[in-house]
């Protein structure tokens, strides 16, 4: 999610993930910040997650885009779903199908 989202906007996304998601891993994309100070996204959603009771051992924050997908997809087993949220969709293709040749 980039930083022009307003706040309720991004608990209530972190909120359906915590939902239905056992695993997940944030990024802050120092590119898209979109009006936030540094850190700032990445505080608001690691509070969000841990306001709806998600547990802080399953939340990894990871400050590069690409090395988070790597690390989602390296941690996914058969049968698990991956949700990536990203702005450079053609680059995420990109990744997954180079990570799907391997």
């Amino acid at each position: 999610m980039v930083g022009d989202r307003r706040d309720e906007d991004l608990r209530e996304i972190c909120r359906l993930i915590a939902s239905g998601c056992q695993y997940a891993i944030v990024y802050e994309d120092k590119h898209y910040l979109r009006g936030r100070a540094p850190g700032e996204l990445i505080s608001l959603v690691e509070k969000a997650f841990a306001d709806v009771g998600f547990d802080a051992g399953s939340l990894e924050k990871i400050p590069d885009e690409t090395d988070a997908i790597q690390r989602a997809l390296s941690l996914a087993r058969k049968d698990d779903l991956v949700c990536i949220m990203s702005g450079r969709v053609d680059e995420v293709i990109q990744l997954l199908n180079e990570y799907q040749q391997k």
